[in-house]
């Protein structure tokens, strides 16, 4: 059987899995311009919807007989174009295409589907609200992805990017915030994940939680005001100590600059201005930055920034800067 694009992105769709917000745009675009297009996706998402959960055993005589009687039992479409006889093996194959789809999504306890997904760009901070009352602050240029409704058992939501969770505690269903490489499992706490760069850093704020390390199986605990960090290259583990107003002050709109050279910061001030400044030639050293820049316009960062590290910068295009040292001839 031949699997269309329509077939794939209609599973990619349901499941959360659209490779990015754009392709998701497109889509959805697609559906309105094209009327039998979206009657298709419209019985997409009916399988999708009443398929039986927890049945991680795929059965295509079952799921076809299943999915048959669904239809049967289901409202009466206009099939405009397509004839019956077209449509239906098509939606047979359907489900065994969702199922598929969503194989990376099922375990031996549980399901998840993440069907909801948040993308800040550079320069966008999100408050996000989830289903059991926990709140998700989203940094700049961050993935969020979680279910619409989390399920018995377990909260299940993964992250790639920079988050800061305040988990409301529920004894029944452990919390799980899946990244690349780790799992941090709580219960009910106040902690902040970055995966930026080779190292990752998971820094509790309040109550307890446990990260695991897939590449060895490491269990570690972390108590408040305890962070761990993990270089993904070289697999170093490190547990520390941390000052919270530092590492979390992103969410109440203050960039820190915390001992750091002008080269260093700007991948920081990059994504949380949403801008691009390029540096000229600097020797290998340069000045060292400290200082906490709380709800600055650009404009006035770029004032303040000319001042303290005695640079000039240079608008070249929208928002693009040139940084050079004053003095260069």
């Amino acid at each position: 059987m031949r699997v269309s694009k329509l077939d794939v992105d209609s599973a990619k769709s349901l499941a959360g899995e659209m490779e990015s917000p754009q392709d998701r745009s497109m889509f959805e675009i697609n559906l309105m311009l094209d009327d039998d297009s979206n009657e298709i996706y419209k019985d997409y998402k009916m399988i999708w919807e009443n398929y039986p959960e927890g049945q991680p055993q795929v059965n295509l005589k079952r799921a076809s007989e299943r999915l048959m009687y669904s239809i049967d039992k289901g409202k009466k479409r206009k099939w405009g174009t397509h004839s019956p006889f077209w449509v239906r093996p098509v939606l047979a194959s359907a489900a065994v295409l969702l199922m598929g789809a969503s194989v990376f999504l099922i375990n031996t306890k549980t399901r998840v589907r993440y069907s909801q997904e948040v993308t800040t760009a550079y320069g966008e901070r999100e408050k996000v609200l989830l289903s059991d009352g926990s709140l998700v602050y989203l940094n700049a240029d961050t993935q969020l992805k979680y279910p619409e409704f989390f399920k018995d058992g377990e909260r299940v939501v993964y992250v790639d990017g920079e988050a800061f969770f305040e988990v409301k505690k529920d004894r029944e269903r452990p919390f799980l915030v899946k990244t690349d490489g780790l799992t941090v499992k709580v219960l009910g706490t106040k902690f902040n994940v970055n995966t930026k760069g080779t190292s990752k850093a998971i820094s509790l704020e309040s109550g307890k939680v446990q990260v695991n390390l897939e590449a060895t199986g490491d269990q570690i605990t972390l108590l408040p005001k305890e962070e761990l960090i993990w270089n993904k290259d070289s697999g170093e583990v490190l547990k520390r100590s941390f000052d919270l107003s530092k590492t979390s002050s992103w969410k109440e709109g203050v960039l820190i600059l915390d001992n750091v050279s002008l080269l260093e910061a700007l991948p920081t001030i990059n994504r949380y201005y949403g801008v691009e400044f390029v540096a000229g030639n600097f020797p290998e050293r340069d000045m060292q930055l400290n200082g906490a820049f709380e709800n600055q316009s650009i404009e006035d960062f770029i004032e303040t920034l000319q001042y303290i590290a005695d640079v000039k910068i240079v608008q070249v295009a929208p928002k693009k800067f040139s940084i050079s040292p004053r003095h260069e001839k």
